[in-house]
């Protein structure tokens, strides 16, 4: 368990909900460190846990005994990943860790780390599913098979595949809604000091004004915010957004319409339906 001064934030929401920008707003708070790459290490630890679970008994309780033994073998790991972080971090008081891949296993989380925190990012579907559009479309230019391509313009599977980031969030049995915190896309975008005033009293974090103004200013360090070391790899570059080095700017809010086609867009509203009672982007 995470005990004392040394704290952990998890941020989720959907793919190109503006999570990577969101965890560089996070990294500048006095009490973080500089930003770091997505956490794939814990959604690949996530993804074998929760694969071993599904015949357990016949695969792995020879070796670990009941399955209590195997879920604290599971948080052992993720725990020293943490001090290791941490510590080529420089000992941070608090450690922020970002993937969308994490948002469905916050519960899960929760339950193993009792100090940690979860940030949720929420954005107009509409934006989100024309950005999984262009990655899409990108792929199949370079003949990458990927989800993102596979998908193509089926606003249904899309609009699912959109709201599966958030099932376990909005499931009024989630044990960890109270340490859950919902940040939008929008808010961040049209006035990051002030969403930040809410975010700092949520997760303890302080946060200078100055470093706000001028996030496409700092020098992260990491490869993932390198535009010509991310553009090499032809998957992972057509996820790469112009705006991730540059200064917050809300001119990508509403681009859908350049993207989506009348009709598109009616469908989102319609398959999203559920998802736009809790927000009201329409």
């Amino acid at each position: 368990m995470i005990v004392g001064n040394e704290r952990l934030i998890f941020i989720g929401g959907s793919m190109r909900s503006g999570t990577t920008i969101l965890h560089k707003i996070l990294c500048t708070a006095n009490e973080a460190h500089s930003y770091i790459t997505e956490s794939w290490f814990l959604v690949d630890q996530l993804r074998s846990y929760l694969w071993s679970l599904e015949r357990y008994d016949v695969r792995h309780k020879d070796y670990f005994g009941e399955q209590e033994n195997f879920d604290r073998f599971t948080r052992d790991i993720l725990d020293r990943f943490f001090q290791e972080t941490r510590r080529n971090l420089s000992n941070p008081q608090t450690l922020v860790l970002k993937n969308p891949e994490i948002s469905g296993q916050f519960p899960l989380l929760g339950s193993w780390f009792e100090n940690a925190l979860f940030v949720m990012n929420i954005r107009n579907p509409l934006d989100v599913i024309a950005s999984i559009v262009e990655v899409g479309e990108k792929h199949k230019k370079d003949k990458i098979k990927s989800e993102q391509s596979l998908m193509g313009r089926d606003m249904y599977v899309l609009s699912n595949y959109f709201k599966r980031y958030y099932i376990r969030a909005f499931d009024m049995n989630n044990p960890i809604r109270e340490r859950t915190f919902f940040v939008r896309y929008e808010n961040i975008m049209r006035d990051v000091e002030r969403e930040c005033e809410r975010i700092s009293e949520f997760c303890d974090l302080t946060f200078l004004p100055e470093k706000l103004r001028a996030l496409g200013e700092e020098n992260t360090g990491s490869a993932n915010m390198n535009r010509d070391v991310r553009l090499q790899d032809p998957y992972s570059g057509a996820f790469w957004s112009e705006l991730y080095n540059k200064n917050l700017s809300a001119k990508r809010i509403g681009r859908y319409t350049e993207v989506l086609t009348a009709g598109e867009i009616e469908q989102v509203k319609t398959y999203c339906t559920d998802f736009n009672q809790l927000f009201r982007y329409w």
